[in-house]
């Protein structure tokens, strides 16, 4: 017996996986993503990435992306928002993770902790900020 732990969104080929070796997954969704509430905010959001008044953002899980990204497609500011993402902002992520789901979306991800957690992931932006005299 397997118990597999989500992390906002399913995983079925990993659970696949477990299963064709033989094993019985109990899978566990701590927590689930849902929509943005308030899309006008997020749309807000967007506009300041696009405006240059941003110097970086950090991801802290793939679903965060997809719901940006999806906010971005709907508003028709997809090739925009990739544009300043890997032209102007440094784009920080906690882990490999939320980090493949960038690269998926063609972002070039600059800031990543050795270690998946918030102190780390602190500590690399400040390293990094340093390092590029901001």
């Amino acid at each position: 017996r397997v118990g597999v732990q989500l992390y906002g969104s399913p995983n079925p080929d990993f659970v696949s996986g477990l299963e064709q070796q033989g094993a019985k997954v109990a899978v566990v969704q701590v927590y689930n993503y849902g929509p943005a509430s308030d899309t006008v905010r997020v749309l807000e959001f967007i506009e300041a990435l696009l405006s240059g008044t941003v110097d970086a953002i950090t991801f802290t899980s793939a679903p965060q992306i997809e719901s940006l990204f999806d906010t971005a497609e709907t508003a028709g500011r997809t090739s925009l928002l990739l544009a300043a993402l890997n032209k102007d902002i440094s784009v920080a992520v906690i882990g490999e993770v939320t980090g493949r789901a960038l690269i998926r979306r063609g972002v070039e991800v600059r800031i990543m902790p050795k270690v998946p957690k918030m102190a780390p992931l602190a500590d690399a932006m400040a390293a990094y900020f340093e390092h590029a005299g901001r």
